[in-house]
């Protein structure tokens, strides 16, 4: 591969150009010869030659689609010029340090007339508890093929990013893909679709509004996108949604002349764990409680501004050195009001759990929130609760789940509500099954299930 300049100087017109409209075209991000090769590998993951990255099936079905690419998945791709680039003038327009987060195959193909649904970036991007990622990153769209207004090249509402975040409503329904939201509160009439050449890059804002119309063309469009986000951690030790809730309450007893130092009740992790007792001098995150608990525990864990009942047991082994350890309850996004002291989860909230994030965590190509479904219901009627939802019922739930509206504990009652009753001595003989191989238990064979149809959901 012939390697080129990593960095991509801005200009002064382009950066002015891109705050105004809320995108901006660079011509030849990379060279011609780079874009063959580029669309040659594109070609090759298509036929399935890199792991799971085979659309084999869908491009003999003239499908639309869409792929996640995360790091590392083609080789050689995240050093490629194209994302190299790509985060130079993200970085640039954006002002700040990014990193490519995931990436995207797109191929649209001849005279297909299903268009994409006008949509912010930043929607998609938003945590369980605020908007702040919804601000953070920038997305870069380089072009493979001719991509014009005809073939169903991209389209942006000029100036929407200064609309901020704006409402968008469900319609996986209606278009082809997995989570498709559609944007409202914007005007139509100031819609751009760009016209790029092989090797041309679009970037925008991630409140950008756009989408695309269909393909009345011979020509097939394709493309990849990379989506440079910042930072994981949230600005500021003190940042929180507005709400009234009750923190912590709790109950201590010292023992053996404080050798020994118990407490119980309603507790924040951070109080005492996993923070120096100098982060409260400064206000930045950083100093707070750990970005690797924050973002990979349960609704980022019971730490500020969320407490969860709990207990912390502390021993003093000398003046200078103590050990302690503690113990805390689920998922702080089950209690929203601080108020809500359960400690023990149920059968409903791992059912919950795992239908929600198979379905969040997009897996597959196209399915995922019926395999969480499918998941989550086998999970209930194997421990004794069957399930008896109505279909339409069961559909709506099911295109709902991966919606910050629609979350583990929405998901939890749903289930709930929507189970056949079972007594009490029926359920607890469900939770304690029978080990396959005891005495007494016969193996069950294997039967051939059949796929699952989308109009069964």
């Amino acid at each position: 591969m012939t390697p080129i300049k990593a960095r991509y100087p801005v200009s002064q017109v382009q950066y002015d150009a891109f705050w105004a409209d809320g995108f901006l075209i660079v011509p030849q991000l990379i060279e011609s010869s780079l874009v063959s090769m580029l669309h040659d590998e594109y070609d090759r993951a298509i036929a399935g030659e890199f792991g799971d990255l085979k659309w084999g099936d869908s491009a003999k079905m003239g499908q639309q689609m869409q792929k996640p690419v995360h790091p590392g998945a083609i080789p050689g791709w995240d050093k490629h010029p194209y994302r190299l680039n790509g985060q130079s003038v993200c970085e640039q327009l954006m002002g700040v340090d990014l990193v490519f987060r995931y990436g995207q195959m797109i191929r649209k193909p001849a005279h297909y007339p299903a268009r994409v649904q006008w949509h912010q970036d930043g929607w998609y991007w938003q945590d369980d508890k605020n908007s702040v990622n919804a601000h953070k990153g920038c997305t870069c769209w380089v072009a493979l093929s001719e991509a014009f207004p005809a073939n169903g090249s991209v389209m942006y509402i000029t100036g929407s990013h200064r609309l901020g975040l704006l409402e968008h409503t469900d319609q996986s329904a209606i278009f082809e893909f997995d989570n498709a939201r559609e944007a409202k509160g914007f005007d139509p009439s100031k819609a751009v679709a760009v016209t790029m050449h092989p090797g041309d890059a679009v970037f925008h804002h991630p409140l950008t509004v756009h989408g695309s119309g269909g393909n009345e063309t011979d020509v097939v469009r394709e493309g990849l996108t990379s989506h440079y986000l910042g930072n994981l951690i949230t600005v500021s030790n003190i940042e929180a949604p507005p709400s009234t809730k009750l923190f912590d309450l709790w109950f201590q007893q010292s023992l053996f002349n404080d050798t020994l130092s118990l407490r119980l009740g309603q507790i924040a992790a951070d109080d005492e764990f996993f923070v120096s007792q100098y982060a409260p001098l400064f206000i930045s995150s950083t100093f707070g409680w750990p970005a690797i608990m924050g973002i990979n525990l349960p609704s980022g864990g019971p730490a500020y501004p969320v407490a969860r009942p709990g207990g912390r047991v502390r021993i003093a082994l000398s003046s200078d050195l103590s050990l302690q350890a503690g113990l805390f309850s689920g998922d702080p996004e089950v209690d929203p009001t601080g108020f809500n002291f359960e400690t023990n989860g149920d059968l409903f909230a791992i059912a919950a759990a795992y239908a929600f994030h198979l379905a969040e965590s997009q897996a597959f190509i196209d399915g995922n929130k019926r395999t969480g479904f499918v998941v989550g219901v086998l999970f209930l009627e194997l421990n004794g609760a069957a399930f008896a939802a109505p279909r339409k019922t069961r559909r709506r739930r099911c295109f709902r789940w991966r919606t910050v509206r629609s979350t583990r504990q929405a998901t939890r009652r749903f289930c709930e509500r929507t189970r056949s009753c079972l007594s009490r001595q029926t359920r607890h003989k469900a939770l304690r099954p029978t080990p396959p191989f005891a005495a007494g238990s016969r193996r069950v064979r294997p039967r051939a299930v059949p796929p699952a149809r989308a109009d069964r959901i």
